[in-house]
């Protein structure tokens, strides 16, 4: 947003998760970026970072008057935090609410429903028709009804996720292991642990010789592998594949830009990940796994499948293999074709919600 020149100040907790020290830490010395942060003090309350330092942030929020506050998340204290503080100085600006709730991780349990019977009684005492919720697809619009009551259905919009069309874009430069003839290259990029059922993709691959398929996954921890990970290593030195290659977790963008710009085909054969999108962002098609409703704008068009069960997985991989066969993947136009779900077309999406006049 910062080339439509729009400000942004994000408060969050005195506390940065790993994979967020980069954009946390460099802005404590650094006034250059065009964003600004405002850290509260927290507490830990049932493994969540609880900000407490509420009068503090209603006073900036007071003195700023933003246009929008837009919270991420509405399964977590800092929602409660943040309109508590907003009714504090009787906020009338726009307040927008993002989820990415899982179904399938859904926490169980007695202490887990009196959690969301907290925040369910919580929201339909304060959450009004000028706040919105947004939700990446169906299934996510489904699990917030589920969890807080209908009352907040007629609340809730679908906007897809996306990515970095600067960074995930087609590349000649990284295209030529995808010439045609060459064995069909499928990658799997992202965290492993049990959900992701690289076992399931394992099994169908050592289906296939060397000369006909590969299959690259990047995503371990080299210096500490968790239990699963050496197990998976063990599964697949057992299968006695020869066409299967392992690599650690891709952290850096530009990489993972890299990574996908020289496989064939993405696969996702278990719990759903947002690197679908950058995959596609490379020109690379994807074949994921129908884990939830509504994932079909994922594979659109020239864009990818989805499949049920290890016969259809194998369906989709023959699919491709022979398209690489007898001619060479669009990559390009998968690529063209993905820029609808880029960060430079949604964000528009978010000012129209916003009441932003930017064109």
């Amino acid at each position: 947003m910062e080339s439509d020149d729009i400000s942004t100040i994000f408060a969050c907790p005195d506390y940065t998760e790993k994979s967020y020290i980069d954009f946390t830490e460099k802005k404590r010395n650094d006034t250059v970026n065009s964003y600004e942060m405002l850290f509260l003090r927290y507490i830990n309350i049932m493994g969540k970072p609880f900000p407490y330092q509420i009068f503090k942030f209603a006073k900036q929020v007071k003195i700023i008057n933003p246009d929008v506050i837009h919270v991420f998340g509405i399964s977590n204290f800092t929602s409660i935090f943040t309109l508590i503080s907003a009714k504090l100085i009787s906020y009338k600006g726009k307040i927008v609410f993002n989820d990415h709730s899982d179904p399938n991780e859904r926490k169980k349990g007695f202490i887990a429903n009196i959690y969301y019977l907290i925040f369910r009684i919580f929201y339909y005492l304060l959450i009004k028709n000028r706040y919105t919720i947004i939700v990446p697809d169906l299934s996510a619009s489904e699990e917030m009804v589920r969890r807080y009551g209908k009352s907040i259905k007629k609340l809730i919009k679908i906007f897809p996720l996306g990515y970095d069309d600067r960074v995930f874009c087609f590349r000649n430069t990284f295209s030529a292991s995808r010439t045609v003839g060459l064995p069909l290259i499928l990658g799997f990029a992202g965290k492993i642990f049990p959900a992701k059922r690289l076992e399931l993709l394992i099994d169908v691959v050592k289906k296939y010789t060397s000369d006909a398929i590969e299959l690259h996954i990047a995503g371990l921890n080299i210096d500490s592998p968790s239990e699963y990970q050496e197990t998976l290593l063990e599964y697949i030195v057992k299968s006695g594949c020869k066409n299967i290659y392992t690599y650690k977790f891709i952290s850096n963008p530009e990489r993972l830009a890299q990574f996908y710009s020289k496989i064939d085909v993405a696969v996702y054969p278990g719990s759903i990940s947002i690197t679908t999108f950058e995959a596609n962002g490379c020109g690379c098609p994807i074949i994921l796994y129908e884990s939830l409703k509504g994932l079909e704008n994922r594979v659109s068009d020239l864009r990818g499948m989805l499949f049920k069960t290890q016969l259809q997985l194998s369906e989709c991989i023959d699919y491709y293999l022979n398209k690489k066969q007898i001619s060479c993947i669009d990559h390009k136009a998968i690529a063209q074709e993905s820029k609808t779900y880029s960060w430079s077309n949604i964000k528009k999406m978010y000012y129209n919600e916003y009441g932003f006049d930017i064109i």
